[in-house]
């Protein structure tokens, strides 16, 4: 597991170099800090692996803490800062394609932001209220 590690924080530091090295090839659209962001996913899934193959439980939560973090920062950019989407819609049964249609930008720019939205909510009430249950048990009198 470690190694495993190793070599992802080496890829999400590698990406980070060429990044910043070679910032022509990167999409117009996206800044560099976003790129970044994206590419250390990477290094901290990393350093998640080789804090659960140490049996170090603080690095390993801290590193998924963050990993999450960074996703939904990519994420939101995409959905909130970018001005070019493209998607299609699709319906399947059993795995077969029933009926695909391609929405205009607006409605994928909208429907986007709209699932953002209800996400960040989600994620805020869930870690606001691990928050609010830690403060307040930390406050609590014993006895």
């Amino acid at each position: 597991m470690v190694v495993f590690g190793v070599f992802s924080v080496l890829v999400g530091l590698g990406m980070s170099y060429l990044m910043i090295r070679f910032p022509e090839n990167l999409n117009p659209d996206w800044p560099l800090g976003a790129a970044l962001i994206a590419a250390s996913v990477f290094t901290l899934g990393g350093l998640h692996m080789i804090g659960s193959g140490l049996g170090k439980p603080r690095l390993s939560s801290g590193a998924i803490l963050a990993t999450v973090f960074c996703l939904v920062a990519v994420v939101n950019y995409a959905a909130y800062f970018t001005d070019h989407y493209q998607c299609r819609g699709s319906l399947s049964f059993l795995g077969l394609p029933v009926m695909r249609w391609y929405p205009t930008e607006e409605e994928c720019r909208n429907s986007l932001r709209i699932l953002m939205a209800g996400f960040d909510a989600f994620l805020l009430f869930v870690f606001g209220g691990a928050y609010w249950l830690k403060f307040r048990a930390s406050r609590k009198q014993p006895g």
